[in-house]
């Protein structure tokens, strides 16, 4: 019920190749069908039903001013931000080869790992599209994306732009004989945690108590507290609209990234109520 129909019907409706099934294209600002924000819990429900049930090859939600996209395969399940963005990323360098491919620091370890396979270069940045847009100047980047559903072109003055990534999806799968599901694989072999938000009363001394209690791993401070080690990895950081610390977690498997999901999560209360 945003802007996203409205651009996806006049770029589409000429294509015959197609086939379109148009959900909510209509405009309206109260969205009485799901959220605006498509990675809310349920936003995905009616259209990864609609996906499935009608053997379709993939389904995209925009949100309502239609700057992010959120995918879902064919079987329904939601396409992880990073994965898709990581395939977007490695078409990018088979016509650009070499080139620079910029990220947020929270993605997947996959993701700079496939990039630097397919002869690219990775590069992390800080959350946010100012500093993305900035980075990807100065790198000279063709492509950036962040976990939020942003994904960015340098081709198109350097901005976030959803219909672009739809049309992307669509070249992508019209040349390979495989599923969106089995395209996505490779950038999904880590167990991630996505964005957990912990609502923290002193957020500067619960980050310098996480730092000291974690030295023994690598730290980064590109964007609040990064921490690194061979098997896991974690980053937090401050929101700039809420009271909260943003945190996302990443590991070899599932049942590693659970351990330290409870870990930090009990650790990060312990430190908050300590205060």
């Amino acid at each position: 019920n945003g802007m996203g129909g409205v651009e996806a019907e006049t770029a589409l409706n000429t294509c015959g190749a197609i086939e379109l099934w148009r959900i909510n294209f209509h405009p309206d600002n109260k969205f009485p069908v799901r959220p605006s924000n498509p990675l809310i819990e349920g936003a995905l429900d009616q259209l990864a039903g609609i996906v499935r049930n009608n053997n379709l090859d993939f389904g995209l939600a925009f949100d309502g001013d239609a700057d992010r996209a959120i995918v879902v395969a064919e079987q329904g399940k939601m396409v992880p931000p990073d994965a898709l963005g990581g395939l977007i990323a490695v078409h990018f360098l088979e016509i650009n080869h070499g080139a620079t491919i910029l990220h947020d620091l929270r993605v997947s370890r996959a993701f700079p790992e496939q990039i630097e396979a397919a002869e690219g270069r990775p590069v992390r940045s800080r959350v946010g599209h100012s500093f993305i847009k900035r980075a990807m100047r100065e790198h000279n980047a063709v492509f950036a994306m962040e976990l939020s559903g942003h994904y960015y072109y340098a081709d198109l003055h350097y901005t976030d732009n959803a219909l672009r990534t739809l049309v992307e999806v669509i070249n992508i799968l019209s040349m390979q004989n495989q599923t969106l599901s089995e395209l996505v694989k490779p950038f999904q072999r880590y167990a991630t945690s996505g964005e957990i938000n912990l609502e923290v009363a002193n957020r500067d001394l619960v980050l310098a108590s996480l730092e000291e209690k974690f030295q023994d791993g690598q730290a980064d401070h590109l964007d609040g507290l990064s921490m690194d080690y061979q098997d896991w990895w974690f980053n937090v950081r401050r929101s700039h609209t809420e009271p909260v610390l943003r945190l996302n977690i990443g590991a070899v498997g599932q049942d590693l990234l659970d351990q330290k999901r409870t870990e930090l999560i009990s650790q990060i209360r312990r430190l908050d109520n300590a205060k």
